[in-house]
Order: structure tokens, then C-alpha cells, then sequence
């Protein structure tokens, strides 16, 4: 069930994938296979959050991080951590996001989980944006990039050289330039033309700044 729910989920239609996940849900709790059910857990959490719905997402979430830390699956925790830090910046609760995105970098670093800490570095940047920190978040997104190019991570690297050149605008257009005409390259490359006319977007104000 949740491999076809999965199906469904990547195909767009969140409902068919819902009601999959949740047959998985009462099926795996009968048979009493945890593993199971925290991936159903999981995969609802992930559905509510991809619908804006984060309370729902954080009653699932939560569900599946103490299957995770029971059964002792620290990548599911530190996933699960993560999804919980989005549900919170979701409900505009940055300080409790932050403390979820802490907590994943800390076991995905552990774990040798670089992709993981890479994304939530960057999600972590975001957040300290929201607090009006931006010296913070460019910290935070140097780390980013740093591990981007360690694991070859291209559109990583170039979502958070967006990120860079948009925090860089007024403090140094000519850096932010450079940042966001290497994120356009890869965005172009991917054929992903509503991020890359976004970008354009970007260069074109910065040249204002120039």
C-alpha cells in the first residue's frame, strides 16, 4: 500500500496517495510491523506538508519520530526531525523550527548523512532570514554550498546560490551576480524555466545595483 500511495504522491494526485498511506496505516498497526507503519506515518506527515496542512503533518510526524527512535532508525529520526522543522516554519514558529533543523544536522552529521545536512542547512538559513539575521543565514549557506560540491549536488548548489544572491543584493550586488548567474546555468541546464526566469529576474535587478 504505501509503495502505491508512493506511485500516486509522485504523480500529483495527493488524495488517491492519502488514502493509500492510511490502508497501510490500519494494516501495518494490525500486524504490528513498526517499521511499516512509521513509513506510513511518514508519508502522511509528507503529504500534509506538501497541502500547507501542518498540524496535521506534525501529528503524524511525531507519531513516526517515536516509532523511529523505538525501533532505533536514526535515519527516519533525523528525516522526521527535519519534516518537523518545515511544519513549524509552515506555522510561522521559527524558534521551534530551528530547534527540529538543529537537531536533524546534529544526527545526519553523525550518521554520514550529508545529503540531509546539506538540505537542512540550507532550511536552516531560511529560518534565520525569517529572524532578520542574514549574517547568520549566509553562514549557514556557505555550509550549504561547502557540502553541495562535496556529494556533486548541482541543484542544491544552485538553489542556494539563488538564496546567496538574494541575501548578497544590497550588501554586494557584484558577489550576488556572480552567485545567481551559476544558479541560472544550472537551472537552464535542468530546463527548469520558471526558476531560471526567476533568476533572470534577479540578475536583472542586481544590475540596478551595479
Amino acid at each position: 500500500m504505501n509503495n502505491l500511495g508512493n506511485v500516486y504522491a509522485k504523480s500529483g494526485n495527493l488524495s488517491q496517495a492519502t488514502e493509500f498511506y492510511e490502508q497501510s496505516l490500519a494494516i501495518t498497526r494490525e500486524i504490528g510491523d513498526l517499521q511499516s507503519e512509521g513509513q506510513a506515518l511518514g508519508n502522511l506527515g509528507g503529504i500534509y506538508l506538501d497541502l500547507k496542512k501542518p498540524e496535521k503533518a506534525i501529528k503524524y510526524c511525531e507519531q513516526q519520530l517515536a516509532i523511529a527512535r523505538k525501533i532505533g532508525n536514526r535515519y527516519d529520526e533525523s528525516a522526521t526531525l527535519g519534516n518537523l522543522g518545515i511544519a513549524y516554519r509552515q506555522l510561522c514558529n521559527i524558534n521551534r523550527a530551528i530547534e527540529f533543523y538543529e537537531q536533524r544536522i546534529e544526527i545526519s552529521h553523525e550518521i554520514g548523512d550529508r545529503q540531509g545536512e546539506g538540505r537542512t542547512l540550507g532550511n536552516l538559513g531560511l529560518a534565520y532570514e525569517n529572524l532578520g539575521d542574514p549574517d547568520r543565514a549566509i553562514e549557514l549557506y556557505e555550509q550549504r554550498l561547502e557540502i553541495a560540491r562535496k556529494i556533486d549536488d548541482a541543484w542544491g548548489e544552485a538553489m542556494t546560490s539563488f538564496n546567496m544572491a538574494r541575501i548578497l543584493l544590497d550588501k554586494n550586488p557584484i558577489k550576488a551576480k556572480q552567485y545567481a548567474e551559476f544558479a541560472l546555468q544550472i537551472f537552464k541546464k535542468n530546463r527548469n524555466q520558471q526558476k531560471a526566469h526567476i533568476t533572470e529576474l534577479l540578475i536583472n535587478l542586481i544590475q540596478f545595483k551595479l
